[in-house]
C-alpha cells in the first residue's frame, strides 16, 4: 500500500495515488477476497458493504461476486475516474459489474443530502453511491 504523509492520509492507496501526492512509505498487506472472508467466518448476513479504498472498489468488488449473489447488500461506495484510471479501471466498470448483479444506483441530493436516483455518467470526482439490488429502495 503506498501510503501518504499525514495531511493526504486520505489518498492512501494499493495502487497508484489519483491526487499528486507525496509518497511517505510504501506498506505490504495481506489482501482477502470478501468472499472468502464472509466464508470463513460463516456469515448468514450480510446488510451493508461500505467501501472508500482509494480506487480499488472495482477489485473489491470483483472478490465479492457470491456475496452480492447470495446475500444482496446495500453497496455504499465512493467512486472517483481519476484515481479509478490510476489502477486501470473506470466507474463504468464498477456499474457494469454491478448491473450485472442486479444492482441499480443512487446518488446524494446536494441539497437535501437524500437519496436520488443516478444514472451511470463518463466520469466521477470523488462521489459517494449508494447501490441496492432489485427493487429494494437506499432507506
Amino acid at each position: 500500500m503506498l501510503v501518504a504523509g499525514l495531511q493526504n492520509c486520505g489518498h492512501n492507496t494499493l495502487g497508484a495515488f489519483g491526487y499528486n501526492t507525496a509518497l511517505d512509505l510504501k506498506e505490504k498487506l495481506r489482501t482477502r477476497r470478501r468472499d472468502e472472508l464472509v466464508q470463513s467466518e460463516k456469515r448468514d448476513r450480510v446488510d451493508v458493504i461500505k467501501m472508500d479504498i482509494e480506487a480499488a472498489e472495482l477489485a473489491a468488488l470483483r472478490g465479492a461476486g457470491e456475496t452480492l449473489e447470495r446475500f444482496r447488500p446495500v453497496v455504499l461506495l465512493e467512486l472517483s475516474d481519476r484515481a479509478l484510471q490510476r489502477q486501470s479501471s473506470t466507474s463504468a466498470d464498477g456499474f457494469a459489474l454491478l448491473t450485472q448483479h442486479g444492482y441499480r444506483f443512487f446518488g446524494f441530493a446536494v441539497d437535501t443530502g437524500l437519496s436520488t436516483p443516478l444514472e451511470p455518467r463518463k466520469r466521477f470526482d470523488s462521489e459517494n453511491i449508494i447501490a441496492v439490488s432489485g427493487d429494494t429502495l437506499p432507506w
